[in-house]
């Protein structure tokens, strides 16, 4: 039976417990008190914290903003402000713009982190069995969620769209996960696959969903593609209404045969044919700058990952708990779900990704790259 001070938690909110101590367990309910209480200057400490460990990366993807940004490894100062953050963090996301794998703060952050869990991404190509091995018996904290960057179910499309990738050995080393927990009786990692649907390859996206399933993995989460380039218009979904319906759901019904669970956006077009949103909903409200900051590799925080330009405050220049009830950081939560957001937020293509923006729709898939990626 609940207890009955708890009882307004909702549901999902158990996977926010899950492998936390006392400390990261106290701290993630204070802080779903405190932002459903709307404050500005919180008493906890963020749920989440997304920490990018590189901006280097070992292929390129034709989407990216990978172009104009500089490539390094996060700063050894920074790492040092980032490991007396995790005491309190259920959740430290080890990624950003970059591959982790190849990174060595992303190994130094591993064995040292004091969080409930630890989470990444990667594009796959490192995570060879060696490296799967050496981090799972480095880490100091439960690796949780692996999650792969897969955008096809054909080595064509696959390395058309993540070039210089090796199809193939991304999907030994997926399968070698499932294999890896077989072998040493573990529940974790779990992996989920993240596709990033487009034009050149929503028509697989069924066959992406039986990949999963044979490969042991969890979950696919598919968001639409951000265009940065004029040249890359036609691949946003928003042109493909009718193609991007019959996908998803020739997807969803081979999900719900395998029993993977498939995550999908609103589906998304300018002619009235996609899901037009509820005018009387409005914006869907967005918590982030309570619970999930980013911190750069350059020590910048940011409130959210979707606001590169909206730096509240280094961590060399500050201490982070000045920074997180700093006037910044408490003007920016006042706003974000006000009649006035920030203005990133009036696009923001995560806020939006399950109910699309009406008028704003094209500004939020297609628009020109911020300045400080």
């Amino acid at each position: 039976m609940p207890l009955p001070y708890l009882t307004w938690m909702p549901a999902s909110y158990n996977n926010n417990l899950a492998f936390a101590g006392a400390r990261h367990a106290w701290n993630a309910l204070l802080n779903l008190w405190e932002r459903r209480q709307n404050r500005a200057v919180l008493r906890s400490r963020p749920l989440v914290i997304q920490v990018e460990v590189t901006k280097r990366c070992n292929i390129h993807c034709f989407m990216c903003l990978r172009e104009d940004i500089p490539k390094e490894d996060m700063l050894p100062e920074v790492l040092a402000e980032v490991l007396p953050l995790s005491k309190h963090t259920r959740e430290m996301q080890l990624y950003g713009y970059g591959e982790p794998l190849i990174a060595k703060p992303f190994y130094a952050l591993l064995g040292r982190l004091e969080c409930a869990n630890i989470r990444f991404t990667t594009n796959g190509v490192a995570l060879k069995p060696g490296v799967l091995h050496r981090l799972l018996t480095e880490a100091r904290r439960p690796v949780s969620h692996i999650s792969f960057s897969i955008d096809a179910a054909t080595a064509s499309t696959y390395e058309e769209i993540r070039q210089g990738s090796d199809f193939g050995r991304v999907l030994n080393n997926l399968a070698y996960v499932d294999e890896y927990r077989r072998m040493h009786g573990l529940r974790f990692p779990m992996t989920e696959i993240a596709f990033v649907a487009m034009k050149r390859n929503i028509r697989e996206l069924k066959d992406v969903v039986r990949l999963a399933s044979r490969s042991g993995v969890s979950s696919v989460h598919v968001a639409h593609v951000v265009v940065w380039d004029e040249r890359n218009r036609e691949e946003s979904l928003l042109y493909h209404p009718e193609e991007t319906q019959r996908c998803f759901a020739e997807a969803e019904e081979a999900a719900s045969a395998l029993n993977v669970r498939l995550d999908l956006p609103a589906r998304i077009s300018l002619n009235g044919k996609g899901e037009p949103p509820d005018p009387t909903r409005g914006a869907p409200k967005c918590y982030m700058p309570w619970r999930h900051p980013v911190i750069k590799f350059n020590g910048d925080v940011q409130p959210c990952c979707a606001a590169p330009d909206d730096v509240m405050g280094n961590v060399l220049e500050d201490t982070f708990e000045a920074i997180w009830n700093g006037s910044r950081f408490g003007r920016f939560r006042m706003r974000v779900n006000s009649t006035r957001p920030p203005e990133v937020c009036k696009s923001c293509d995560i806020r939006f990704r399950d109910s699309p923006s009406g008028d704003r729709i094209e500004e939020v898939y297609i628009r020109p790259p911020p300045a400080n990626r």
